[in-house]
């Protein structure tokens, strides 16, 4: 083990010589690749480990492929990172889109080898409007009697770490939790214990929460349509997939709305589904035979923030289907790297089996 290995990762010291070998690979998005995370976060966006934290834990879990997915920008420090300690990536984004027909917002997890500096431009767009809305939220919080404001947070934020380029939801419930006088205001408001930041983003910030009154602020649009980032994954040749459709359509009809919708985003060039860790059996399924039908991709991520709650996974904790079934996986990561890289994965690697021109 590299003393500059162990400066990076001095939690990980134990790491023998063997495991570092391990990792020496070929990241030429050749694989196979089995142990992957398709979605996750880091301090970049709302997530509360730092990248060299998170490279850490993939390096510690032997992951093989990881794209993190901060929100709504690209984290190129983190596939830098990875690839360093060899754990195989790609540029990678989690884009908050709008079906404004619908009235319904979508997360799109971006992949592409290379994320083009237009793409970099509609993200920043999203990312300074958002500061507008967290600010509005911030007002809004106040005068409903919780100690917060938009300095405050800012403040908040470098103190722990947390990114205020990419300022979220998350920061508001990260800030409020950590305050015993907000958290008991908030479980008084809501006549029961908000007990974590996920049940405070879903029970006062988004547009359709029971509190939203208390916390959601409505500004003018600024998500992009899923029309324009079909149009930006066809700039990128990326793969743009549907993130957690359990939770993005449980309060939209379900299943069966879920289903009738993918063949129209289909169309419009979206080319993959999430496989989400917490999709029971009947939503399995449907994500399954829907994406079989409409022509889409399975992915597979944990959507890890780095800590673990009734949404999210730790990093690698992807559905059980993926322990079970890892062909599938395979299978997945193969038609997605061949996707944007152009060139066939499973084709390139049977040629090298057999000393052909890869």
């Amino acid at each position: 083990m590299s003393a500059y290995f162990l400066n990076f990762f001095p939690m990980n010291a134990d790491i023998s010589q063997a495991d570092a070998d391990y990792f020496e690979r070929n990241d030429d998005f050749l694989g196979p690749f089995r142990k992957v995370d398709l979605h996750c976060h880091t301090t970049m966006s709302d997530g509360k480990k730092t990248v060299a934290e998170l490279v850490a834990d993939a390096v510690e879990k032997r992951l093989e492929f990881v794209a993190v997915t901060d929100h709504d920008i690209v984290n190129r420090e983190a596939k830098i990172l990875l690839e360093r300690f060899g754990v195989a990536s790609c540029e990678s984004v989690e884009i908050s889109a709008r079906d404004y027909g619908r009235k319904h917002s979508l997360h799109l997890t971006f992949y592409a080898r290379e994320i083009n500096a237009r793409t970099d431009a509609v993200l920043r767009g999203i990312r300074e409007a958002r500061t507008g809305k967290i600010a509005a939220q911030c007002e809004l919080l106040a005068s409903h009697g919780f100690a917060i404001c938009l300095a405050d947070l800012v403040i908040f934020a470098h103190r722990y770490r947390m990114s205020t380029d990419s300022i979220s939801n998350g920061h508001i419930a990260a800030f409020v939790m950590l305050d015993p006088a907000n958290r008991r205001l908030a479980s008084a408001i809501a006549g029961r214990e908000i007990a974590n930041r996920a049940d405070f983003i879903q029970s006062f910030l988004k547009e359709f929460s029971p509190f939203r009154n208390v916390g959601f602020a409505k500004v003018p649009d600024y998500e992009p349509t899923v029309v324009l980032v079909s149009e930006l994954a066809r700039d990128n040749r990326a793969v743009v997939s549907v993130a957690h459709p359990n939770f993005t359509f449980e309060k939209f009809g379900e299943i069966a709305e879920f289903e009738s919708r993918m063949g129209e985003y289909a169309e419009l060039g979206i080319s993959a589904v999430e496989i989400n860790p917490f999709a029971d059996a009947a939503w399995l399924a449907s994500v399954r035979t829907t994406a079989d039908r409409v022509g889409m991709m399975l992915t597979f991520g944990s959507d890890s923030h780095g800590e673990i709650d009734e949404r999210h996974r730790g990093l690698g904790g992807l559905h059980e289907i993926a322990i079970t079934d890892p062909r599938l996986v395979q299978d997945s990561m193969d038609r997605l790297l061949s996707a944007i890289s152009g060139r066939n994965a499973s084709d390139r690697r049977n040629a090298l089996k057999y000393g052909l021109p890869a």
